[in-house]
């Protein structure tokens, strides 16, 4: 792309209500992002009672937002300044590169750590499952050594689109990556979809093998404890591991279609950007994960008012579960309202 042909899109981009909205937009969905993910955290500290590796390696998805949405408000606040702001010629409309590439590769790297972080909760409900109910009895020393290699990994990852970006041109949006490296975006983006693959599938699994599970671990208190916790954790993130893959999905399908079907760089720009879809993925994380903690809270709440307070079978419901347990273990302890049971001899 030579300079004159940059030089127009900036002016054409800058001149575009629509694109300035979307960028609007996305800093609002980064902004809601943080909000959301403080909320959360309130939340599940007081509400959500997990193994300490779940809770680390979700804690660190939340770091993970919070900086992408950081990091990518501070390149769109760059694109609205010069709107506001910015005289319709190239040294104020472009952005220079290395500054660009400051912003952009953080956010990049919280991207890929997302996904990665979905996987190794995954993983981490694996191991669980496979060593059983000494468990439970683990330091959360898996969930730093999974939630620093998930780290390490991202940065890895990146890697090969870190490596081949340039610094010396100046760019229309620090949010695309500069000519150089797009087969390199490319990679990143299928290697992250197929890793959304992978976590939904052991997800699936985990969930079906702990189904299974709990129905051979009935008078098993402690392992019966630990299922649920993966069942639990399961039905928390799998929404969220799906989402982000259909949204990445959407994604990467738009751009194929846009690139096929358009060859003005402002036009593949402008649809590209209506597409992107990484921040309403950071908002909908914690909303998605608010919504089921508070349906499972109403569910554990319905069942313990049938427990207490209900009647079942036109008994209390306390009588009629203690009853069961009396008929069930050949209990002789009297239930109140009723005559206690004989001994057998």
């Amino acid at each position: 792309m030579s300079g004159r042909n940059s030089c127009e899109i900036a002016v054409q981009l800058n001149e575009s209500l629509v694109y300035t909205v979307l960028n609007l937009v996305h800093l609002i969905t980064c902004v809601l992002s943080v909000v959301l993910a403080f909320r959360l955290q309130n939340a599940w500290h007081s509400r959500v009672y997990f193994h300490a590796n779940v809770k680390m390696l979700l804690t660190t998805m939340l770091c993970l937002a919070v900086v992408h949405a950081i990091t990518m408000s501070s390149f769109l606040f760059l694109n609205l300044f010069s709107w506001l702001f910015a005289d319709s010629n190239c040294d104020s409309l472009m952005f220079n590169g290395t500054m660009c590439l400051f912003l952009r590769h953080p956010t990049n790297v919280c991207i890929a750590g997302l996904v990665l972080c979905q996987l190794s909760i995954a993983v981490e409900r694996v191991v669980a499952t496979w060593i059983g109910p000494e468990y439970n009895t683990y330091s959360n020393k898996i969930g730093r050594i999974l939630s620093v290699s998930t780290v390490v990994c991202a940065v890895v990852l990146l890697g090969p689109l870190l490596a081949s970006e340039t610094t010396f041109e100046k760019q229309i949006n620090c949010g695309f990556p500069s000519y150089t490296a797009q087969t390199h975006n490319w990679m990143l983006m299928l290697e992250l979809l197929g890793l959304d693959v992978l976590s939904v599938v052991v997800f699936l699994g985990v969930y079906g093998v702990s189904k299974y599970m709990k129905e051979g671990a009935m008078f098993q208190l402690e392992r019966r404890y630990q299922i649920n916790e993966t069942l639990y954790v399961t039905k928390l993130l799998l929404p969220v591991t799906f989402v982000h893959f259909l949204l990445f999905a959407i994604l990467c399908s738009a751009i194929v279609l846009i690139e096929m079907f358009f060859q003005d760089p402002f036009t593949i720009i402008y649809y590209e950007v209506i597409f992107y879809t990484a921040p309403f993925y950071t908002v909908l994380f914690p909303l998605i994960i608010l919504h089921v903690i508070t349906n499972l809270d109403r569910d554990r709440k319905s069942k313990i008012t049938v427990l207490v307070s209900e009647n079942v079978t036109g008994q209390p419901g306390t009588r009629a579960h203690f009853e069961s347990l009396d008929r069930m273990w050949g209990c002789s302890t009297p239930v109140k309202g009723g005559s206690p049971r004989p001994t057998p001899v």
